[in-house]
């Protein structure tokens, strides 16, 4: 479809996709649904702001996941220039789910990120840190995918300090979403679904924008957050070739079995 309408000059929204892709030689396309990248952005601009002179690990499964431990490290040390060049950076990449014990250190807090988002391998993580979180300081960052995960104990979750990514998530108490709710139960006698939350949220958003001026305008947008029902929003520009991609994503901690959010 982006390919399609790319000579257009036609907005075209992406609602569902986490790919970049979507966005790409397309400069009139708009990606609702941040990336994984964007998901890693996230933990280590809060783990910069936060815990940058602690002792932080990044742990991978294996090789797949260098890149991803390459951008979490650049990301970390490119904001601590940019924040405190004076700043003693502790940072270590580890492979496996053995690879993070050795790193462990006594006297500061442990920071072990995720680069890798698979059940399998963080549930032996856990089990091989949670043995340990009773002599260290240990904080677990990780993306939105370990809410789905079954396989982790909920004891272990306070022990590790677990932080997970969020972007999606119903504001319930919200007027603007309580009024959504009862009216949509009102006329499909049902609850919305995320699709239903996701359609109100930037349909609202985005007509808002053109109500006055009467034609849309990527500025109109980018620059601003905008909170909606079920997601936060914030755009940003990828190029003068390509669209506009939402990277509104924040930090949850798992604190007396319930998820706190802890950044701005």
């Amino acid at each position: 479809a982006s390919k399609y309408f790319r000579g257009s000059g036609i907005p075209m929204i992406s609602p569902l996709s986490k790919k970049d892709k979507v966005v790409k030689d397309n400069p009139y396309t708009i990606k609702i649904v941040p990336s994984y990248e964007n998901h890693l952005e996230a933990i280590s601009k809060y783990v910069n702001e936060n815990y940058l002179n602690e002792n932080i690990i990044i742990a991978m499964q294996d090789d797949n996941d260098e890149k991803y431990a390459l951008k979490i490290e650049r990301d970390i040390m490119s904001q601590a220039l940019m924040s405190d060049s004076s700043a003693s950076l502790s940072i270590s990449k580890v492979k496996g789910d053995y690879g993070v014990q050795p790193k462990l250190v006594k006297g500061k807090k442990n920071i072990v990120i995720l680069a890798n988002n698979k059940e399998s391998f963080t549930s032996k993580l856990a089990v091989h840190l949670v043995s340990k979180s009773t002599s260290h300081d240990i904080f677990v960052f990780g993306t939105e995918d370990l809410k789905k995960y079954r396989n982790i104990e909920v004891a272990y979750w306070d022990s590790l300090n677990i932080h997970v990514t969020g972007a999606q998530n119903i504001k319930y108490g919200f007027p603007l979403v309580d009024k959504f709710i009862s009216n949509y139960f009102n006329q499909f006698y049902n609850e919305p679904s995320k699709y239903a939350f996701t359609g109100f949220d930037f349909t609202f958003m985005l007509l808002k924008q053109v109500v006055d001026p009467k034609k849309y305008t990527h500025s109109a947008v980018v620059g601003n957050y905008f909170m909606g029902g079920y997601r936060d929003y914030q755009f940003k520009y990828n190029g003068d070739q390509n669209g506009i991609s939402n990277k509104a994503v924040n930090i949850f901690r798992f604190h007396d079995y319930k998820f706190i959010k802890v950044n701005d």
